[in-house]
């Protein structure tokens, strides 16, 4: 990702906020940083509510990343636990 401030990734990230993914998940607040991507509080078009990683612009450029990105969503829907979230739903842009 080069040397990007974590204040600079911040703000970029804050200003996506109110934005539609996929033309489905609006982006309501955001949550917070991981290595790879930002968290967003988001609201569906059916007005559910959940968690949505969006993998940095820069990183999603690397395909061996993306892919890892897009493996860790596969294995996690797989997965059932009361302490989990359940994944509603994945994609690539």
């Amino acid at each position: 990702m080069g040397k990007v401030k974590v204040s600079d990734l911040k703000k970029r990230c804050a200003e996506r906020v109110g934005k539609v993914i996929d033309g489905r998940w609006r982006l309501e607040r955001f949550v917070g940083l991981q290595r790879t991507f930002a968290v967003y509080a988001a609201k569906d078009s059916a007005g559910r509510l959940g968690a949505l990683r969006v993998m940095h612009a820069e990183l999603a450029k690397n395909q061996n990343l993306r892919s890892e990105f897009i493996r860790e969503d596969y294995i996690a829907s797989m997965l059932s636990h009361e302490a989990l979230v359940q994944i509603l739903d994945s994609g690539a842009d």
